[in-house]
């Protein structure tokens, strides 16, 4: 079977959910920065290349030491030790679940420690002068990793081993990728709805719709930028680190500022401020792009066919400002149960 280049219809499938599900952990990412708290984090890249750098630079590195297996030359060798590594976890399975679980724990909190880093110096500045901050970091980190071999290689990058090769190879090593991907979208996702649905929550709506009113209630608009970027962080560190670990390899080159601006056209058709948009962006980003990288080989356009996704996703998006501005799924309104208070009685002398 071989439609429009697709010769394997279930690998591609593969593929789409897990692109989905990192797409849709960083969608709820930005949809915490910027739908519910109203934080304009240009630099969301940033978090997501931190998670990716933080898997690359230590994967091979910790388990040279664990393996036995001598980094003669880490920035040119690296898919050899990669390769040779791989097979010696495919006979050591619980040592490649920990340091797993290991890798995206630490993307997890150093990209939350990097976003209140990078925050504070800004934390205090108001709308463009905190997006253009978040933006210009973004792509310094960028810029050093590609520019600095030992890191994650230069701009040749690295290669990770294959974490799950005890489980084989074929459709059941991809299907336990995906359900171990799932796992930690689910788990942001929960996390997400929890902390929109809590009295913090409430504190970042009130925080992205006056932040003078907030402060005069006695809130500090300080504590909540800083809080709300190092979970929504910490979330695009776990994207980050998971997209290394499908890859197979890092390379500084795919954290571009267009990422960002990619996840806010996101939300935005989603619908911002509702912890369900996120996902349903997601799937008609991903589908859309998986698509036209096929189509592609077929059509003629007189620009670079590479960015023919990007400007039907931007004729989608003027779309939605026109007749569906606030997304396909609204933010909901915060209702309040009260408990009825019972009426008293009479009482007939």
């Amino acid at each position: 079977m071989n439609f429009l280049g697709i010769t394997d219809p279930i690998r591609f499938t593969f593929d789409i959910v897990n692109f989905f599900l990192i797409y849709s952990m960083l969608s709820i990412s930005m949809n915490l920065d910027y739908g519910f708290a109203g934080i304009p984090n240009l630099g969301k890249v940033m978090f997501f290349a931190m998670g990716s750098i933080v898997t690359g630079a230590l994967s091979l590195r910790l388990l040279s030491v664990i393996s036995g297996v001598q980094l003669i030359d880490f920035v040119t060798q690296n898919i050899s030790y990669s390769m040779t590594i791989s097979v010696w976890l495919s006979q050591h399975p619980f040592i490649s679940i920990g340091v797993v679980f290991i890798l995206v724990a630490l993307s997890a909190i150093i990209s939350g420690l990097m976003g209140l880093l990078v925050s504070f110096p800004a934390i205090r500045l108001k709308e463009t002068y905190l997006a253009i901050t978040l933006l210009v970091t973004g792509e310094l980190l960028r810029v050093i990793a590609s520019y600095y071999p030992p890191l994650i290689g230069g701009t040749v990058g690295t290669h990770i081993p294959d974490f799950f090769s005890w489980v084989g190879i074929g459709r059941i090593h991809d299907a336990t990728l995906i359900l171990f991907i799932a796992a930690f979208t689910f788990l942001s996702y929960y996390i997400s709805r929890i902390l929109v649905l809590s009295p913090f929550g409430r504190i970042m709506r009130g925080h992205r719709d006056n932040e003078d009113a907030l402060s005069s209630l006695g809130k500090d608009p300080t504590y909540v930028r800083s809080r709300t970027l190092f979970i929504s962080s910490a979330i695009a560190g776990i994207a980050g680190s998971l997209y290394a670990i499908y890859s197979g390899s890092v390379n500084a080159s795919d954290f571009i500022p267009d990422k960002t601006f990619i996840l806010s056209l996101i939300i935005v058709i989603g619908g911002m401020a509702n912890v369900n948009g996120p996902l349903i962006g997601s799937f008609i980003y991903i589908m859309l792009d998986r698509i036209i990288r096929q189509v592609k080989f077929y059509i003629t356009v007189p620009f670079d066919v590479n960015y023919l996704s990007i400007g039907i996703m931007g004729i989608i998006l003027l779309l939605f400002f026109f007749f569906r501005p606030k997304g396909i799924l609204p933010e909901k309104p915060i209702i309040l149960k009260f408990q009825p208070v019972p009426k008293e009685k009479n009482n007939e002398s």
